[in-house]
């Protein structure tokens, strides 16, 4: 079934016979009222299905294309009147028929309210697994994966990416292409941002109908370097053409309308790579189960973009790959419900809603190893001048399985408030999205700030206490602030993440150690290492745990970007023969994964610059056979 057959029975007919019918009815002219309801049949016709082919629009129930049909009516009844002689036409057909669709919307409509169908949409959130002591128990995100950049920040970043992609007939990329719509992923071991590479209009599609590839950036190093990925890990260069703004048969949702998918409902198109990089689309199909409303998600449509192929997966059968089956939106619809009616009928919230709750605004992803990608959102009571918070809910995303957390303290609105004090100096700077992190036992929100779209540092809050916070311009400074307030306090000790890259390093003797330096919520070590004039600090740190144990006569390593300054900053501190051991599971999966993701890396730069090479001008001149004969010679020189 496609537009042309659709468009007969939901614009052409209804005009036409509406409009005869009423001609048939008044008995004057009727051969006039033929004519009419012909041409304007045949009008609206072309009009519906030119309208329907642009968007793309799918065929299915509860009532398919009920606006249609109910202005094709109506326009039948018009023509019916106006075509008359003296304008005496009856519209008495178009009228009744106008009604017999009404109806059954109405009745549909009807359906869907929460006073008849309020148990029915309480149950389609599923049975909700309910733990009482969040502190203890809940886990919901990984601490080996803190996301530390929004999908705006990240977009600011992939405009570097798209600059780095060299088109064979020496167009530049940005101009002929746009970042789309970005979807964090988990691939090789981390979080990242990928963006589609989309088209600027029909012209910029008609000169080359591929794009070369997409681009990713870390969701969790805001400091790495953007990459555009031009091929997968198998080495076969993409050649993406299934896209949201490719032309003709390859635009995306008609390519899926005229591929089985006319009568289903899709939604949430999201743009992921496989374990290989190679991109995919994953399109859910769902349907309706209330009147309008109630989406019941029945799996994902995978839409190869490079070769169009279409697979459906089964929920509950979806590869280990796809993070997110279960849209938003149905997640959304369904958690409302749940905190509207799992303790309350309807017709009690009606005159009193002291019995339920509601998802604050905003969501956010996180992820976790054992549930995968999750979407994550606090929950608070229905009155508007309240912000305490109930608890929170962390839904897997691709089973819509959710776990509802009971936790006392403020919502995420009052969160961002404490986070932006501590950046009150700073104008401009404000906080992107939160992530809830249970550490030590004790539930914290991690929110990067930004400064005009990039990363400027990081805000943690105390879920049930918004006074413990502490903010730095590194993850690892954040975390050291964080630690000292809280210890200033009495809440315990955080041990942060992370390390700073090294460039240079000295070894030796430690000589003379100073007295230590408070400042800030940080403590600064001063010493002096023999035979090497210059002046060492150190800031205890989880890249540093020996500077507070430090004694003369110690061998130690001291790591740090290279400079000319008397005094050396030290990156990192190794006190030989002070050894630490960190059973952090965490941690240890944080060092497995970044050598898996700089494994990654350094892959698809050493494919750019190879291509970039092959590609280049000088390369083109020089002459094949010479450079065989060249390679030829060194690989003999080499088995010698």
């Amino acid at each position: 079934m496609n537009y042309w057959f659709i468009g007969l029975l939901v614009a052409f007919l209804p005009v036409f016979i509406f409009s005869v019918l009423g001609g048939m009815v008044s008995r004057r002219n009727v051969y006039s009222t033929v004519i009419a309801g012909s041409f304007f049949g045949a009008a609206y016709y072309f009009l519906w299905v030119l309208i329907a082919w642009k968007t793309a629009d799918g065929f299915y129930g509860p009532l398919p294309y009920f606006g249609s049909l109910f202005l094709a009516i109506v326009l039948g009844g018009t023509i019916a009147t106006i075509s008359e002689s003296g304008g005496k036409g009856s519209a008495a057909p178009a009228v009744i028929g106008a009604i017999f669709i009404l109806l059954p919307a109405v009745v549909v409509t009807c359906q869907g309210t929460d006073m008849v169908s309020s148990q029915e949409k309480l149950a389609l959130a599923g049975k909700i697994e309910i733990i009482d002591d969040s502190n203890s128990a809940m886990t919901p995100v990984d601490t080996a994966h803190i996301s530390l950049v929004d999908e705006g920040m990240a977009k600011v970043a992939a405009q570097n990416a798209l600059s780095k992609i060299h088109l064979e007939d020496g167009a530049i990329a940005g101009s002929r292409y746009s970042i789309g719509h970005g979807t964090k992923v988990f691939a090789d071991g981390q979080l990242w941002w990928v963006f589609p590479l989309e088209f600027q209009g029909w012209l910029k599609w008609r000169v080359n109908p591929e794009v070369p590839g997409y681009l990713r950036v870390s969701a969790e190093d805001p400091f790495a370097e953007p990459q555009p990925v031009l091929k997968d890990k198998t080495g076969e260069k993409l050649h993406i053409k299934y896209l949201g703004t490719a032309c003709w048969g390859y635009q995306l949702e008609r390519h899926l309308r005229y591929n089985g998918y006319m009568n289903k409902y899709l939604l949430d198109y999201t743009f992921e790579p496989d374990d290989n990089w190679k991109p995919f689309y994953t399109v859910t199909v769902a349907e309706r189960t209330i009147g309008f409303e109630g989406l019941k998600v029945l799996g994902v449509a995978v839409v190869d973009v490079q070769t169009g192929k279409i697979e459906f997966q089964e929920i509950g059968k979806i590869a280990p790959w796809i993070d997110r089956v279960v849209p938003l939106y149905v997640i959304d619809y369904n958690l409302k419900n749940w905190g509207m009616y799992s303790n309350a009928t309807w017709w009690y919230n009606l005159l009193h809603k002291d019995k339920s709750q509601a998802p604050t605004p905003g969501w956010f992803m996180t992820y976790d190893p054992e549930h995968g990608a999750q979407w994550f959102s606090g929950f608070t009571s229905l009155n508007s001048d309240d912000h305490a918070m109930t608890g929170f809910t962390v839904t897997n995303a691709r089973d819509g399985v959710t776990r509802f957390f009971r936790a006392s303290g403020l919502t995420e609105q009052k969160s961002y408030d404490a986070a932006n004090s501590l950046w009150s100096n700073f104008a401009g700077v404000e906080p992107c999205e939160m992530v809830p992190y249970n550490i030590e036992g004790v539930q914290t929100y991690v929110i990067p700030m930004k400064y005009q779209g990039q990363f400027r540092g990081v805000s943690l809050v105390a879920l049930n206490n918004v006074n413990i916070k502490a903010s730095g311009n590194t993850f690892d400074q954040a975390f050291a602030s964080y630690r000292a307030v809280r210890a200033a306090t009495a809440e315990g000790r955080i041990a942060p993440d992370g390390g700073a890259a090294t460039v240079s390093e000295s070894r030796g003797t430690i000589d003379r150690v100073g007295m230590p330096v408070a400042s800030g919520n940080m403590v600064i070590f001063y010493f002096t290492m023999r035979d090497i004039a210059k002046r060492f600090q150190v800031t205890d740190s989880v890249s540093s745990p020996g500077a507070v144990l430090m004694r003369s006569g110690d061998q130690a390593v001291c790591r740090y970007t290279s400079g000319h300054a008397a005094t050396i900053s030290c990156d990192s501190l190794e006190i030989i023969g002070l050894n630490f051991s960190d059973d952090n599971p965490a941690q240890v999966r944080l060092n497995a994964n970044q050598a898996q993701v700089k494994q990654e890396e350094k892959r698809v730069d050493t494919d750019q610059t190879r291509d970039q090479l092959l590609n280049s001008d000088r390369l083109k001149k020089v002459d094949p056979q010479a450079l065989q004969q060249f390679l030829n010679s060194q690989q003999s020189q080499g088995g010698k």
